[in-house]
């Protein structure tokens, strides 16, 4: 049996604001500060200015890198429009994806395989809706077979399972989320089934 690949995992507080004009970063080039400049609320842009730095940082340290060299790093999107590193050419092979949500920010890193990371908040309550946008039939039948206040953790869970999936597959939410079902195996991993 292989060993399993390596992922790791980081994750910060998110500023709920920044002082308007306040610096941005250091570490962030003009490729940043144009997709920073895009938004038009200052929490929006305070969570994605948190998000890019975490990028950076994630990367140069899980590569062993100094932080200093989180500055150096550049970026260019795939075909698929997922960032990739593009300098410095020691880090080209490294891959990452991140996300973030009210109050909190995440990117996850591995020079072994293409992760896919999803941060969400659990809802009290869950739209039937929503259920019948981002689940396929058999997630549906699963989560109506649980109590109702056991529901949208179990859909909190399934949705950021999703999402992180379409993420490393580079596809994003180019595919319908409904199609995609994930399905309990056996020795207690997931199987992933494609619908129509």
């Amino acid at each position: 049996m292989s060993a399993r690949p390596c992922v790791q995992l980081f994750l910060a507080h998110a500023v709920a604001s920044r002082t308007k004009g306040a610096p941005i970063p250091e570490c962030l080039d003009a490729d940043d500060r144009a997709h920073l400049a895009r938004f038009r609320f200052e929490r929006d842009r305070a969570l994605a200015t948190d998000s890019r730095v975490l990028q950076r940082w994630a990367l140069v340290a899980a590569a062993g890198l100094p932080r200093d060299a989180a500055a150096q790093l550049r970026f260019e999107r795939d075909a698929n429009g997922r960032p990739q590193v593009t300098a410095p050419a020691s880090l080209r092979h490294w891959r990452f994806s991140a996300a973030n949500t009210a109050g909190l920010v995440g990117c996850a890193v591995s020079d072994q395989v293409v992760p896919g990371l999803d941060l969400e908040p659990v809802a009290r309550t869950l739209a039937p809706e929503l259920v019948a946008h981002c689940c396929s039939d058999d997630e549906r039948i699963a989560l109506d077979a649980l109590p109702a206040a056991a529901r949208p953790a179990a859909f909190h869970a399934l949705w950021t399972r999703k999402e992180a999936y379409l993420k490393a597959c580079g596809l994003g939410l180019s595919l319908a989320p409904r199609r995609v079902g994930f399905v309990p195996a056996a020795d207690g991993r997931w199987q992933v089934r494609l619908d129509g």
